[in-house]
């Protein structure tokens, strides 16, 4: 705990205005110079403090409605100690990490009866998220300036977006270490606003933007291809978006027209046939009506129709097969063997698949609409198969340096073994589906297996220098960026926090961005900041507990005011 909560009675310069420690430290000096015969005035002098002082202390802990051991506990040096951390945890986790309001920090406040020691009023408590949100602001700005000046120099790849709070919020992460670059409101968000934002939120940062990856809005491109002078690489799931507004709605409206036709179909061939059973059960005098012709006209007519809701769903299966087909090419690697695709064989795949739909959208006769839409998605395709060619490029100069680190036999294992592997074990951090993510994981253990063996080359090298191989390995994979899914997924919590609140103050957007960055933690317990910085950060919670003043006591239960009637006589 904090040294400041737990600091001595004797640091207390002010008799009048000393903290809650510091009162609970002489109380509990009295508790024990009581049973020694010590009177109230003569440890009151001795602490250098009023008669009166110690005297008022002591009325008040007698009045609070708790259990004895509660009151004893909570009135101790200990006791208060836990209740700085338990209030400023609850603020943390439910106001900061949850979408809380001030409000439910009072009821959990209440209903846990930590309102009698603590005061648990709106304006209380609204006080205490206030400063902490101002601290957290200031922790981020401290920490992100003395951590950008002991790392690194790093080229990164910098995922962007925008948000809507109505205000417009400029999002930027950097997807590896999944830091939050930039997030701040913003009157345009066109190339110069993002400019303008991610040049201050990186000053002092030795940090190069390399690549951009977004939805290809024209501001996002303008400013990664004029003003950074950096390639662009779009994001595969706002092109698979496009394809789907261009194909899904209008073939399940076509779907949804040859359904009715045939329903209509059958029910023509069924009045039909019906007209020829009952004259069958009750024929009449004369000639007998044809009914065979018109039997078989309803009968080619269901067939068409038929045929018409086949096609349908043909070209429905069909569409629904291409675009999810666009993720699965669109590795470098395999994903069930690992092995290596060269760039010009995943352009002939990815073409095809557009060719598939183009033909689909030609066949099935879209509207104007779905067509532009495709023409949308597939101006991303030039982009696509230049990012395979700049992850190539990457892969190569990587082999390159490896005569310099006096590596140069272990270029096979490297590129045969552990690139891919890394790869595969990426793709499955990021997989949902449970099946698929064992089955990656199992083909990168089984990349990896001929390295660790103990007679492998790679072994004989020290762990650092494994080590190193590895993150290489990993700062090279991490070169080929085919999603801004963090950024999306970040604006969906943003989305939420101001579904609750109605709005976003710019602090309030700042201290979550130091939540993100500096507290919330992976699996294995590294920060964002981590990460980013290659160096931990401070404990952001012991800094809150240090920076923030220990909780205010209740005030006095104010006398309940009786329910008034109109027809009352004052």
């Amino acid at each position: 705990m904090p040294e400041n909560v737990v600091s001595s009675v004797a640091d207390g310069t002010d008799a009048s205005r000393r903290q809650r420690d510091q009162i609970a430290g002489i109380l509990q000096a009295y508790e024990r110079a009581k049973a020694s015969g010590v009177s109230q005035r003569d440890l009151a002098a001795s602490q250098d403090i009023p008669h009166s002082s110690l005297q008022h202390w002591l009325a008040r802990q007698e009045s609070i409605a708790a259990p004895p051991e509660a009151i004893a506990f909570f009135e101790g040096p200990v006791g208060v100690a836990w209740l700085h951390q338990m209030v400023i945890a609850a603020h943390v986790v439910m106001s900061q990490m949850g979408a809380c309001g001030v409000n439910l920090i009072c009821q959990f406040l209440h209903l846990s009866g930590l309102s009698a020691f603590v005061g648990s009023s709106y304006g209380s408590q609204y006080a205490l998220a206030v400063a902490m949100e101002a601290h957290l602001v200031s922790y981020g700005v401290t920490e992100t300036q003395r951590l950008g000046a002991v790392m690194a120099d790093r080229e990164i790849t910098a995922c962007l977006d925008e948000t809507f709070h109505p205000e417009v919020c400029l999002v930027g992460i950097e997807p590896a270490s999944n830091f939050i670059l930039v997030e701040t409101y913003s009157e345009r968000r066109d190339a110069e606003s993002w400019a303008q934002s991610l040049n201050t939120a990186l000053t002092g940062l030795p940090v190069t933007i390399r690549q951009v990856t977004s939805d290809a809005a024209s501001g996002l491109l303008r400013y990664a291809q004029e003003l950074l002078g950096v390639p662009h690489s779009p994001d595969l799931f706002h092109i698979q978006r496009e394809l789907v507004r261009a194909t899904a709605w209008p073939l399940a409206q076509q779907h949804r027209h040859a359904q009715k036709a045939v329903d209509q179909a059958e029910s023509e061939f069924a009045r039909a046939t019906a007209k020829r059973e009952r004259y069958q059960r009750h024929p009449r005098p004369g000639r007998p009506p044809s009914f065979e012709v018109a039997i078989e006209q309803a009968e080619l007519a269901l067939a068409n129709a038929q045929q018409a809701l086949v096609t349908v769903e043909q070209h429905q299966e069909q569409a629904q097969a291409a675009i999810q087909a666009l993720s699965h090419t669109y590795h470098p690697f395999t994903l069930d063997t690992g092995a290596w695709r060269p760039p010009a064989a995943i352009e002939a795949e990815l073409t095809a698949h557009f060719d598939t739909l183009e033909q689909i959208i030609t066949q099935a006769e879209l509207p104007d609409y779905a067509q532009a839409k495709f023409a949308k998605a597939k101006r991303q395709l030039s982009p696509m198969v230049e990012t395979l060619h700049r992850f190539e490029q990457s892969r190569r100069a990587l082999a390159i340096n490896f005569p310099q680190l006096g590596l140069a036999t272990l270029e096979h294992d490297l590129q045969q073994h552990l690139l891919p592997a890394v790869y595969l074990n990426r793709v499955a951090a990021q997989t949902s589906d449970g099946v698929q993510r064992h089955a990656l994981q199992a083909t990168a253990d089984q990349l990896l297996r001929p390295l660790r063996t103990p007679d492998a080359p790679i072994q004989s090298l020290s762990s650092d220098l494994r080590h190193h191989l590895e993150a290489l390995a990993m700062a090279c994979v991490q070169t080929f960026q085919r999603s801004s899914s963090c950024v999306e997924g970040r604006n969906g919590q943003l989305a939420l926090r101001h579904h609750s609140f109605h709005r976003l103050s710019p602090r309030k957007l700042q201290a979550l961005t130091t939540i993100h960055n500096f507290f919330l933690t992976r699996p294995d317990g590294s920060t964002a900041a981590e990460r980013f910085f290659g160096h931990p950060p401070k404990p952001l919670f012991d800094w809150l507990l240090q920076a923030l003043p220990l909780p205010p006591r209740p005030a006095r239960n104010r006398p309940l005011v009786s329910k008034s009637y109109l027809l009352d006589v004052a």
